[in-house]
């Protein structure tokens, strides 16, 4: 009867072992532990004959099996459990009876089912998807099983369960399992009591597990100092002040040394996989798949508008050569009218006119005057000639005629260039958008699960939160909140805090859920701006010719331009407002400096009345830390940092004169107090020099931009007789460090 308590555990050896046959695991790995195991815990040689008719029947069955190309099902493999145990089963009944037999037997085979429920899910499905309530129930009965293994080990007077049961809980806490390492930690102790015959060591892993929750990863020494407390109360008392606390403490000790030393990262790979559960990944999956999909059509879309673009280049008409315009003409005059004519014998030789080089001159001159009279006429071509009214009526009326064309295929080549030349820039745009959307989104794992906590500890309700990051490395946070919440300041506070970087609402948009908002945030910068402007209509003026905008083009970019159409009125008031448009809305959609300044000078040439517009732009990259100035016919602009002023040179002509616009950009880099001064032309005429006005701008004290704007507005009214001879406006715009 004394080996009855060593035989007993042998079902569940067993039943573990058929269970891995069955889920795949390597069958040489397994059976030699089972072996070996079996070698160091035999005490008789009835041990050793058991464990060869284990092995023989589950070798025996998973060849029969690989040799039909049949699977087994759950019932067989019970059987297979039971016929390898014949041996065992037979040992037993001659030592203990006939009851202990059948226990023994449905002990083997219910362990062998929860064992199979387990590994089903650790093993075939990797351990992704969620436990059932069932499944938990099985993985509480192994882990008792494993407890009951443990208890009775000791190395050096030191309780091994001890060592496992902490290593167990501070693995679960550290991939954010925190209920189940609760539930892994009653469950092995229970086990360990079973073994003992004793609940008390329930009780001292509970109140461990208790201490160790008091903090959350990755504060690794704060976890471990609270569970080393917890592990000298809980024994002081258990067991009171005596020389077993020692002993009884240092498995404690070793496997906290044992978790301080390995490294975090494999704790974080570990939790991302654990926690990856199958909603994350499904979201993850539909928006990388939906990227490629609009990758794919806008990559698509941009071959169409380079295709179109190559068309229209087609379509452009070759302008003639003097010489071959000269040619057509004068073969048409003497078509239509030398042809009629009585002596057209005496001038034609052949098909062709006796006096072409003296036609040929004529028509020439008529193609550089537009039209010729009979002053213009050569004096043998007059002598000879008697219809030469008729043929300077002709040359006329054609050359008109040609201009005509001429200037028609000129407006339409200059349309098709210009459509040509949209249709390529969006085109490349596209692409860029393509290059974006091509990278898969990166989604962070258990950390939306704090920013939720975080919130509702601060009364903002949030039912969900997205952080992923893309392979820019650009992160980017969506979180559902309720009400005017969304526009609570504390959402940015803690946010950042819990992902360590500075972040900035993005927008905020209202959703198909009533009450709730989508809030985007995104990577902020340490730096930010703020803007002033100030403007006045020449005086007497019904219209202002200046016009001004100031957007935000993306995350810490920003756009100031200014636009001054020729002159005062509404005219110039619609052309600079027309070009400020243009400005503001290509910048928004992303196209390049040089396509949006090119594109705009060739809308305006093409228009046949002379509208010319200066253009002065700045943008602002706080994440770059750049200023780029592009001046087109605009003045000079100031920074002023540091007591200095730094002046920022004039541009070329106005918009609109020359057929062709390269700009010329000047880059400076943004300090943290950066005041940055654009103006039109009418404040730079009411100073005398550059140096004047940079003297006065350097005076100003204040800091505000909208007082500094409106100090030099009034400056430059006072400097005219306190009247505006120009339309006026300054724009200015401050850098400066958050907080």
């Amino acid at each position: 009867m004394s080996n009855i308590k060593e035989t007993l555990i042998s079902p569940f050896a067993v039943g573990m072992l058929f269970a891995l046959m069955w889920t795949g695991a390597n069958l040489k790995v397994i059976l030699t532990e089972y072996l070996i195991t079996n070698l160091i815990l035999m005490t008789k040689l009835e041990d050793l004959y058991s464990a060869i008719c284990t092995i023989f029947i589950l070798v025996l069955a998973y060849l029969i099996h690989k040799k039909i190309k049949k699977p087994m099902n759950v019932w067989l493999i019970g059987l297979y459990t039971l016929l390898s145990q014949v041996v065992t089963l037979y040992y037993l009944y001659n030592l203990v009876g006939v009851v202990e037999v059948i226990v023994y037997s449905i002990l083997a085979v219910l362990f062998l089912y929860v064992c199979v429920s387990v590994f089903q899910v650790m093993v075939l499905r990797g351990g992704l998807y969620k436990f059932t309530l069932d499944e938990i129930f099985c993985l509480t009965c192994l882990i008792i099983v494993v407890g009951l293994g443990c208890y009775d080990i000791d190395i050096y007077s030191t309780k091994l369960y001890k060592f496992i049961g902490l290593i167990l809980v501070l693995f679960c806490i550290s991939v954010g399992k925190k209920d189940f390492a609760c539930i892994l930690a009653i469950s092995f102790a229970s086990g360990v009591g079973l073994g003992l015959s004793s609940l008390t060591v329930v009780g001292e892993m509970a109140c461990i597990v208790m201490f160790a929750c008091i903090y959350n990863y990755p504060h690794k020494y704060k976890i471990s100092f609270a569970i080393i407390s917890g592990c000298i109360l809980v024994e002081l008392y258990f067991v009171g002040i005596s020389l077993d606390i020692i002993y009884n403490v240092i498995p404690y000790f070793l496997a906290i040394s044992l978790y301080l030393i390995l490294p975090n990262k494999l704790f974080n790979k570990l939790g991302d996989k654990l926690n990856a559960n199958i909603t994350e990944l499904s979201a993850k999956n539909v928006i990388n798949s939906t990227r490629k999909t609009l990758k794919r059509r806008i990559s698509e879309l941009s071959d169409v508008f380079a295709q179109m673009k190559q068309i229209h280049l087609q379509l452009i008409k070759t302008e003639l050569e003097t010489n071959q315009v000269i040619n057509l003409l004068a073969n048409d005059l003497c078509k239509s009218v030398c042809s009629e004519c009585k002596h057209k014998n005496s001038c034609y030789k052949g098909l062709g006119l006796e006096q072409t080089p003296s036609v040929n001159k004529l028509i020439g001159l008529a193609l550089k005057k537009s039209k010729v009279s009979i002053l213009d006429i050569p004096t043998n071509m007059a002598q000879k000639c008697s219809i030469i009214n008729l043929v300077i009526g002709r040359i006329n009326q054609n050359t008109s005629q040609y201009k005509n064309y001429e200037s028609m295929t000129k407006d339409v080549n200059n349309v098709k260039f210009l459509l040509a030349e949209q249709m390529g820039a969006v085109s490349h745009l596209l692409v860029d958008l393509g290059e974006q959307l091509s990278q898969n989104v990166l989604v962070e794992q258990g950390i939306e699960d704090k920013i939720i906590n975080k919130l509702l500890s601060q009364n903002i309700v949030c039912s969900e939160v997205l952080v992923y990051t893309e392979k820019t490395k650009d992160i980017t946070i969506v979180a559902m909140i309720k009400g005017e919440n969304a526009y609570n300041p504390l959402v940015e506070k803690i946010v950042g805090n819990i992902l360590n970087v500075a972040v900035k609402v993005d927008n905020v948009q209202p959703t198909e859920v009533e009450s709730f908002y989508s809030v985007t945030l995104k990577r902020g910068c340490k730096r930010d701006v703020v803007f002033g402007i100030s403007s006045r209509t020449k005086t007497g003026s019904t219209s202002s010719g200046d016009s001004h905008t100031l957007i935000r083009l993306g995350n810490n970019k920003y756009l100031l331009a200014l636009c001054d159409g020729m002159g005062s009125g509404e005219n110039a008031r619609k052309m600079s407002a027309l070009t400020i448009g243009l400005v503001e809305n290509f910048y928004k959609a992303g196209f390049e400096d040089e396509f949006i300044l090119s594109n705009i000078n060739n809308l305006l040439t093409i228009n046949n009345q002379e509208t010319f517009s200066t253009l002065d732009l700045c943008v602002i990259d706080l994440t770059k830390e750049s200023l780029d100035f592009i001046k087109i016919g605009a003045p000079f602009g100031i920074i002023k940092r540091d007591g200095l002023v730094e002046k920022v040179e004039n541009g070329t002509l106005p918009l609109g004169i020359l057929k062709q616009v390269k700009p010329n950009i000047s880059r400076f880099a943004v300090t943290c107090k950066d005041m940055i001064v654009m103006m039109t032309d009418g404040i730079t005429d009411a100073f005398s020099c550059y140096d004047e006005l940079a003297q006065f701008v350097n005076g100003i004290v204040s800091t505000n931009p909208q007082v500094v704007a409106q100090t030099i507005l009034d400056e430059a009214v006072r400097r005219d007789g306190m009247r505006a001879n120009d339309d006026m406006t300054v724009l200015v715009a401050r850098t400066f460090l958050k907080g």
